[in-house]
């Protein structure tokens, strides 16, 4: 029979922790929401200071330049990148939604220039609201489809140049 209130062979301690705070706080060191937030807005910044400049060249010129949109795309992945510090799937992603959102404005706004410009007597508002928007859009990309197409690969371009590896 054996006695419980003494062990015979003794039990090793547990193994030290791998979890440290340090790898949490590091900026892109893992996927959790706080570190995608400085590429996310990094991104952002990056791809609404592009589609500000692409608006501006759309007004100056009244021509729609489709090969800046790829430009934007790579603007948002490089920031991101630099928010984040190293490329990975998550930074791609923020990319491609940060680039997806200020393209999306900037299509409004130069829809909407070519709009007031085709109307040339008519008051169009600043912001039709957020249906009068995506309705501008969508009827912007029928009319010009292949606008369309170059901010959908703008996006891709972003997601896949933030996900790449040097």
């Amino acid at each position: 029979m054996s006695d419980f209130s003494t062990p015979s062979t003794s039990i090793p301690p547990p193994p030290p922790a791998s979890f440290t705070p340090s790898t949490v706080d590091t900026p892109g060191a893992g996927v959790h929401s706080a570190g995608l937030v400085r590429p996310f807005l990094f991104a952002l910044g990056a791809a609404a200071a592009g589609g500000a400049a692409w608006f501006g060249v759309v007004v100056v010129t009244n021509r729609i330049w489709y090969y800046l949109a790829f430009l934007i795309g790579v603007a948002a992945a490089l920031a991101a990148e630099r928010g984040g510090r190293k490329p990975s799937k998550e930074l791609g992603a923020v990319a491609g939604v940060a680039t997806a959102i200020a393209m999306t404005a900037s299509l409004y706004f130069i829809f909407r220039h070519m709009l007031s410009t085709e109307l040339e007597d008519a008051q169009v508002p600043v912001w039709l609201g957020l249906r009068g928007a995506f309705e501008l859009i969508k009827i912007g990309v029928k009319v010009e489809p292949l606008t369309g197409i170059c901010v959908a690969a703008s996006v891709a371009v972003a997601a896949w140049k933030g996900a790449s590896q040097r």
